[in-house]
């Protein structure tokens, strides 16, 4: 058959994943980024085992490693108030033997950076500045784009976030959105600041193989971690949703940030006072499964259609997958023969992809949970479980998917691309 041409629309994650997937099999693309430049706003971001087996199927790591991302070590569950350790989980030499694949830091920038350089050196066009006001969603799909160029295609992937353009266009019901009530802040901060800083700051974050800590507090938690070679710690701390109504991002104060944590473990105030000004803080919400995310040849993917708070670390993952599942089918579509209709092939992704972004909101929702524990019943159950653990094939929990080897060995030794094929 003719050779395919697909339209992404958004060159976040999941859209350069898919791009690359696409690529890779000989599919046509088109890149629309309604920005400039590559301006991926956030700061750190983990690569879970199941997006590392991504990047090892585009022969990425390397490039990766080069771009800072490091392998995760021990993280550590610490108390909000007092900083007693709770529980730890092993690090990356544990999760390569228990999935298959290390576990990464890096900043989301970065990550964005080495997707976007691969999916050029591939073929896939990228337009920067192209805005898309309206999505034909037929057969024979075409978006405008702001100023009135139409672009056709046989397949049109909405892949541009939470806020998504595409999916007004593709969704007809009211969209299920669910807010925690709650904003995450988000910073980097200089590794030279903590090193600097006395009680031997840098040190007690580091001691023990430490990589990642969470400190955890009845309704809220923080997290903090090291990217870019260790030279700066990204920190995200929950606090009460005070952004308008229709606001979903801002630009904050440190002393925002600092009023969140302010009876918290004095480790953590210490780090949180050395943020940087320029911290962001974000609505923290959630969409329940939407009923369809396609319509005709117009499909959704990654945010646009599976939002999720910062629980879990798998939002970007889930929309790698996404972009691989559905790159590696249109890939085998193209080179069948069109063995079946395109639209039947839309909803064998949706599927497929359904059952694994339902596996992980499951987990979402329990590490909410874990990590913003109310009440003391759940606290005691909590510290027994973790008591318990040896992080092995037989660790089980009912009640905490975090503790749940077979939830986690499913979560996170997935392969989407073998999957799909």
């Amino acid at each position: 058959m003719s050779q395919l041409k697909v339209i992404i629309v958004g060159a976040g994650m999941g859209g350069l994943a898919c791009a690359i997937a696409c690529r890779r099999a000989g599919v046509d693309v088109t890149v629309l980024e309604k920005n400039d430049q590559l301006t991926e706003i956030g700061a750190g971001v983990q690569i879970t085992p199941n997006a590392t087996q991504i990047m090892r199927h585009f022969g990425l790591i390397d490039r990766l490693l080069e771009a800072g991302a490091e392998p995760l070590g021990i993280t550590r569950l610490i108390d909000f108030k007092s900083g007693r350790t709770i529980g730890e989980r092993p690090g990356w030499r544990w999760a390569e033997k228990a999935f298959g694949n290390h576990w990464y830091t890096i900043h989301r920038a970065d990550y964005q950076r080495v997707l976007a350089d691969e999916a050029v050196r591939l073929g896939a066009e990228m337009r920067f500045g192209a805005n898309v006001v309206h999505v034909e969603c037929t057969e024979t799909p075409f978006v405008r784009l702001e100023g009135g160029e139409k672009i056709h295609a046989d397949l049109v992937v909405g892949a541009d976030g939470i806020g998504s353009v595409v999916r007004d266009f593709v969704y007809d019901g009211e969209l299920p959105f669910v807010s925690r009530g709650e904003v995450a802040y988000r910073a980097v901060i200089p590794r030279s600041k903590l090193e600097a800083l006395d009680d031997d700051v840098y040190g007690r974050l580091t001691a023990g193989g430490a990589m990642m800590w969470i400190w955890s507090g009845p309704g809220t938690h923080a997290t903090a971690y090291p990217v870019r070679n260790d030279s700066v710690f990204n920190l995200v701390v929950l606090g009460p949703d005070d952004l308008p109504e229709g606001v979903s991002k801002a630009k904050a104060e440190r002393e925002q940030m600092e009023l969140a944590c302010k009876d918290w473990d004095t480790l953590l105030r210490k780090v949180v006072k050395e943020a940087s000004t320029s911290v962001i803080k974000w609505k923290v919400v959630y969409m329940d499964e939407l009923d369809t995310w396609v319509k005709d040849h117009v499909l959704l993917l990654g945010d646009s259609c599976h939002p999720t708070p910062p629980y879990q670390a798998q939002g970007s993952a889930m929309a790698m997958e996404d972009g691989a599942c559905l790159g590696t089918l249109l890939g085998l579509y193209q080179k069948s023969g069109n063995g079946m209709a395109l639209r039947e092939l839309l909803h064998l992704y949706c599927d497929i992809r359904k059952d694994r972004t339902a596996l992980q909101s499951r987990g979402m929702k329990s590490n909410a949970k874990l990590f913003q524990i109310k009440t003391e019943d759940d606290r005691e159950e909590r510290e027994q479980m973790l008591s318990q653990l040896k992080w092995d094939k037989n660790s089980r929990s009912e009640k905490w998917t975090w503790g749940d080897m077979v939830y986690q060995t499913e979560l996170n030794a997935y392969d989407t691309v073998r999957d799909s094929e």
